[in-house]
């Protein structure tokens, strides 16, 4: 921009562009580069009102049959009134190949891989889709059964911090029938609390979703006399954890509903329906009108079960990291070939450190190198061994305990 403008005249222009006009200005000079990647400006970017700002993006698979490998796809949708008409497919990053689609905040998909029983560790990994980045944080996950671990995932809309929250659940022989159970965690202060939900509910077949930044549950259940699967919508109203409304119930004509992916912003939810002619394998989502109970077809079909679906809003959050870039327990920092500096084990007095080297994050085999920081090079030394078994310490010769003899015990 010109010279003349003020840079606070710049920066609130800055901030009224869309996403992919503004990533292009990045590139023009360094003085915009530093801005646009700047934490402050990140965390308060907004797109513009006039922009269709909200997604809904849609994993599902196709093929399988017999000994068929599925493949995977990913189809993104314009939430506005052209749905589902505006679609397009989605560049996935590797980082996210294999994984599961967890929860989205603020612009950002939370994808869960399995956990590795080798290296106990689970990586989540975090996707924004609108500036296709992605990065992966490795968690460490010891737990032993009866106990289990859930992650969890939201962004604070205060700080605009993404946040992972592992919990541990577990019951005991004493414990009584099971009954469901929810429970909340405040992104802003960090704590946890129970939500008390609707007695029948209890022991009801139940799923959670969102609508409008509140929480909704699903209720399936099996319709009479067509034993059809229907699917009842309770939300909570007000953010009052003890105050959940009945608002419909999906019941499709002459249809099961598999499950209930998700919502549009209209309040429209999108469920996938059972194909009759093809029990077991074959359905295909749709729109549900609950008002006449009308239907509209997206365009896709795959396996029963196999669709995941969350709406995200376009923002600039992960603009700062580098993609690919993998954030472990204790820094992991990974190098242009892949592989990742899991530990530091000491430092020679060049000032290189001799580090753990992992050339799969999720590998719980390490090789010890010589890392230099300036170059961000790597000499193998050539000795492997498991993650966390390296001990490392530097020493100067010297002629202490010549006096003693070699194996001596000294008691106290």
């Amino acid at each position: 921009m010109s010279s003349h403008i003020p840079l606070q005249i710049e920066l609130e222009i800055l901030k009224r562009l869309p996403i992919k006009p503004l990533i292009r200005f990045i590139l023009v000079c360094k003085a915009w580069k530093s801005l646009i990647k700047c934490s402050e400006f990140i965390a308060g970017y907004s797109v513009p009102q006039t922009q269709p700002h909200q997604h809904l993006v849609i994993k599902y698979q196709v093929g399988g049959r017999g000994e068929e490998v599925p493949e995977v796809k990913y189809v993104s949708y314009v939430d506005d009134d052209t749905s589902p008409q505006q679609k397009s497919a989605l560049t996935v990053p590797s980082l996210v190949q294999g994984t599961t689609l967890l929860d989205s905040s603020h612009g950002l998909l939370c994808m869960l891989n399995s956990f590795d029983d080798l290296s106990n560790t689970q990586m989540p990994v975090l996707w924004n889709p609108a500036i296709r980045k992605a990065i992966g944080v490795v968690i460490p996950t010891v737990v032993l059964w009866p106990f289990h671990s859930v992650v969890g995932f939201g962004v604070c809309p205060h700080t605009k911090d993404p946040k992972l929250v592992k919990t541990v659940i577990g019951r005991t022989e004493r414990e009584e029938e099971d009954h469901n159970q929810i429970m909340s965690f405040d992104l802003i202060t960090d704590e946890f609390r129970e939500v008390d939900i609707p007695e029948r509910l209890l022991q009801a077949y139940i799923s959670i979703s969102g609508l409008r930044d509140s929480l909704v549950l699903l209720e399936y259940d099996t319709s009479f006399p067509s034993e059809k699967q229907v699917c009842r919508v309770w939300m909570m109203e007000h953010a009052d954890r003890k105050a959940f409304r009945k608002l419909f119930t999906i019941k499709p004509p002459d249809a099961s509903v598999a499950s209930t992916l998700g919502f549009r912003k209209s309040g429209e939810p999108i469920i996938e329906l059972e194909d009759d002619t093809d029990i077991g394998f074959k359905s295909a989502p749709v729109v549900y009108e609950p008002c006449y109970r009308h239907i509209k077809d997206i365009g896709i079909c795959g396996p029963t079960h196999s669709f995941f679906l969350s709406s995200y809003m376009e923002s600039l959050l992960l603009l700062d990291h580098d993609d690919g870039h993998i954030v472990g327990s204790r820094g992991v920092k990974c190098m242009d070939d892949g592989s990742s500096v899991s530990g530091t084990l000491t430092f020679r007095k060049s000032g290189e450190s001799i580090v753990e080297i992992q050339e799969d994050v999720m590998d719980p085999i390490c090789d010890l190198a010589v890392y230099e920081p300036c170059l961000e090079k790597i000499k193998d030394l050539e000795i492997r061994g498991n993650r966390d078994s390296f001990h490392g310490s530097s020493y100067l010769e010297s002629l202490l305990l010549l006096d003693h003899d070699d194996g001596r015990i000294i008691t106290c």
